[in-house]
């Protein structure tokens, strides 16, 4: 962290760092500098991506170069102990109305616009990934009449993945899947 080489001295009670561990390609040395941040007793607050998550299918996202790692209970569990944290507090979120209709939206993609417009869906998160003058020309192109009514029924199909996902909430619940993030608490020993 540039951040403690900066400021070798100061320190901290509570360091928070949400659904940052996963994008560290050296999490030992990532966690190195949180620990040296922070004062005797301190405190931290992540959350990560929850490896065991539901989900209807891959996320490239959750590879590199995106994300690095990928975490469950046990595995944040282990590497903050051996970085002399005590765990006070996980929690996995669990499934809610919302996950369920994006995991059942995904579980439907059919790959339908590639094959009437001839090219992928683009979508925020792959503009992100982009060079500026890259997402700059994306975000301005104008889109085709074939690419409007694929716009249009991947709303309709949206749509429908509410009921779906309403009807699937009782087993999603008695199964007690989990959601997209895991929650930590912890204090130096």
């Amino acid at each position: 962290m540039d951040f403690t080489a900066q400021y070798p001295a100061v320190k901290f009670d509570i360091v928070t760092f949400f659904e940052v561990l996963e994008h560290q390609a050296d999490p030992a040395a990532y966690l190195s500098s949180v620990v040296s941040c922070l004062r005797p007793r301190g405190y931290i607050a992540l959350s990560v991506p929850n490896r065991d998550r539901w989900r209807t299918g891959p996320d490239v996202f959750d590879y590199p170069p995106n994300h690095f790692l990928r975490w469950d209970e046990a595995a944040l569990r282990n590497v903050l102990e051996k970085f002399g944290f005590q765990i006070l507090s996980t929690r996995q979120q669990p499934v809610d109305f919302p996950y369920a209709v994006s995991m059942i939206n995904t579980a439907l993609r059919s790959g339908l616009t590639k094959k009437v417009t001839g090219r992928e869906d683009v979508f925020f998160r792959d503009v992100m990934q982009m060079d500026a003058a890259k997402a700059s020309a994306t975000i301005m192109e104008a889109l085709t009449a074939r690419q409007r009514v694929m716009g249009t029924l991947r709303k309709v199909k949206r749509g429908l993945c509410y009921p779906l996902a309403g009807a699937a909430m009782p087993y999603l619940r008695l199964r007690a899947y989990k959601a997209a993030y895991l929650y930590c608490l912890a204090r130096l020993s």
